[in-house]
């Protein structure tokens, strides 16, 4: 865990950094709340509506716990079937024929071919992504939007992963009262990992992690104003830029999906776009929906 406070022109931000879930909820427990900046505090609501948990207590248990596989059976379902029309692209090796290898070919060996053995050849990375993946979310945003963002974003880094990418996924909370800005990064995936859809579902589908873990991070934040409140959300894109050793790609608020139907392959097209996919896709190429075969598929034009 990383925390700082920096000047930045005219800015004041509060920045923090967590390697994971069990770091951001251990830091929250044990923190001292200030005061000084919060007389009450929202994490402690009991709006179970506005929540989806009876208290902030629930809400820390599932940070450090995860969800139970059988507590959400409709988001594993969804994203199965949605990860099973992705096109199919993964290869990170390749059998070759050479002079040594793993095993023989026989045949040739018998006929006296140098090259009468097998060995792997595996594929060179296209490059690095780093995913951020904005929490916030509006008190008016329907539960099923947040829960097909979730899906569609999981699926986004499996696709990328297929491309040839190597991709690190980031949960981003940035918010700002008058000049001063908190901004939260918490690292769910390293580049050497496979996303895990069960692990994510709680900081990317569940109100309570922005209402209730994000809030109680503010609220033990020492602000150097005496008087906060939680904030208003800021774009991503005023803080993180690509640079010269990896590209970023920033998936926005819910708003992105304004004009989507209830089809899910539709919502996963809507993120495709928004995060122009094109861009790291090879040249005269695009990412299609082919209706007859329902599957996603790579077309050359």
């Amino acid at each position: 865990m990383a925390f700082k406070i920096e000047k930045k022109d005219d800015k004041t931000i509060y920045n923090y950094e967590f390697s994971g879930l069990n770091e951001l909820a251990s830091y929250i427990e044990k923190t001292k709340i200030n005061n000084k900046s919060f007389n009450s505090l929202a994490s402690n609501d009991n709006n179970y509506n506005f929540f989806k948990t009876n208290n902030f207590e629930e809400a820390i248990n599932l940070c450090k716990t995860g969800v139970s596989p059988d507590s959400i059976k409709e988001f594993l379902n969804i994203s199965n079937n949605l990860e099973a029309k992705l096109p199919d692209l993964t290869k990170d090796r390749s059998i070759i024929e050479n002079v040594y290898g793993i095993r023989p070919n026989v045949q040739k060996f018998l006929r006296g071919n140098p090259k009468s053995m097998y060995s792997l050849k595996r594929f060179t990375p296209k490059g690095i992504i780093d995913v951020y993946y904005n929490v916030s979310i509006k008190a008016t945003t329907d539960q099923s939007i947040i829960l097909k963002r979730g899906i569609c974003s999981i699926q986004l880094v499996k696709l990328l992963e297929k491309l040839g990418y190597i991709v690190s996924f980031n949960l981003i909370s940035l918010s700002k009262v008058d000049y001063e800005y908190t901004y939260v990064n918490v690292k769910i995936k390293n580049d050497n990992e496979k996303i895990d859809s069960v692990t994510s579902y709680f900081p990317m589908c569940h109100p309570s992690f922005p209402r209730r873990i994000i809030f109680r991070l503010k609220e033990v934040t020492p602000y150097l104003d005496v008087y906060q409140n939680y904030g208003y959300v800021v774009d991503l894109e005023e803080f993180i830029k690509d640079d010269n050793n990896s590209k970023k790609i920033i998936i926005p608020s819910t708003d992105i999906f304004a004009n989507s139907s209830g089809n899910i392959e539709d919502y996963f097209m809507d993120l495709c776009k928004n995060v122009n996919i094109e861009k790291y896709l090879n040249e005269q190429e695009q990412l299609d929906f082919d209706t007859k075969e329902k599957k996603l598929v790579i077309r050359r034009y």
